[in-house]
């Protein structure tokens, strides 16, 4: 259930259909970046803003006018959400703002107890113990956070776990910018079956990807090596063309073995004929 609306009869015409609340290092590769590309691709305004890009009090006021002005807001609550004083910012705004206008508020738990969110346990109650320290002095602050937390996490949503949730990944983030990841975020994607990138640069290369990927595209892969437990039986579709990995051949053959065309490698395709 959506956060119930206040009674204001005010009318706004919304400049975004969903505003987008998360923790960039535990979802922007993963399960946020794949749900803004689903909703871009049907048309969907959405407002996602990387706050591991910027800083400063002008920013956080362009989130909060970016908040008022959306019909819809999606707060992605993830382990490390608690621990960054904007994150915790955004739930407070929305929850006042949305009581007012009538928008609309959903939830997503992403890999975390939603319990542990209402009532600031675990992850979220380590990070609140720590910013407790730190704003001392501002114990309202601390009380409106822990408030809207409360708030948001009453309200009925997703519950996601594991990863099992996740097929499909379409990852294009704009050149020349390089994301610094610590190459495992993949881990627990057990599910997943379709990995796209494109046009993205990263720090190191992917320590896992997970076995149960069935079509893999990674057009200009930078790195020498795939992950050495990487094993796709399934695996029917790669293209890695203009890519510098050194070792395709196992992977080529697991595709010739499921009788599937291979797209980009072909130099090495015809090494595989009789």
């Amino acid at each position: 259930m959506a956060l119930v609306p206040g009674s204001s009869s005010v009318t706004c015409k919304w400049t975004y259909d969903v505003f987008l609340s998360f923790r960039g290092e535990d979802t922007r590769l993963t399960f946020v970046g794949h749900l803004y590309e689903s909703l871009r691709q049907r048309g969907i305004r959405n407002f996602f803003d990387d706050k591991a890009l910027h800083a400063g009090e002008e920013i956080r006021e362009s989130l909060f006018k970016a908040i008022k002005e959306s019909r819809i807001a999606i707060i992605v609550f993830s382990k490390n959400y608690a621990s960054s004083t904007f994150c915790l910012d955004e739930p407070a705004e929305i929850v006042d703002c949305f009581k007012e206008e009538g928008q609309l508020l959903y939830p997503v738990f992403y890999h975390v107890d939603p319990a542990d969110v209402r009532h600031q346990r675990g992850s979220y109650g380590e990070a609140l113990a720590h910013l407790q320290k730190r704003f001392e002095d501002d114990d309202d602050k601390l009380k409106k956070w822990r408030c809207a937390l409360t708030q948001a996490a009453n309200l009925t949503g997703w519950h996601l776990q594991h990863g099992d949730e996740i097929e499909v990944i379409i990852l294009e983030l704009p050149e020349g910018k390089e994301i610094q990841w610590s190459g495992e975020e993949f881990m627990g994607m057990k599910n997943l079956k379709f990995l796209t990138i494109k046009s993205a640069s990263f720090s190191r290369a992917p320590q896992y990807l997970p076995n149960s990927l069935r079509l893999l595209e990674w057009k200009g892969y930078p790195f020498e090596f795939l992950p050495s437990n990487f094993h796709p039986s399934k695996l029917v579709h790669l293209d890695m063309s203009n890519s510098c990995c050194a070792v395709l051949q196992p992977f080529i053959k697991i595709i010739a073995r499921n009788f599937v065309i291979l797209c980009g490698c072909h130099q090495t395709w015809n090494n595989l004929a009789p």
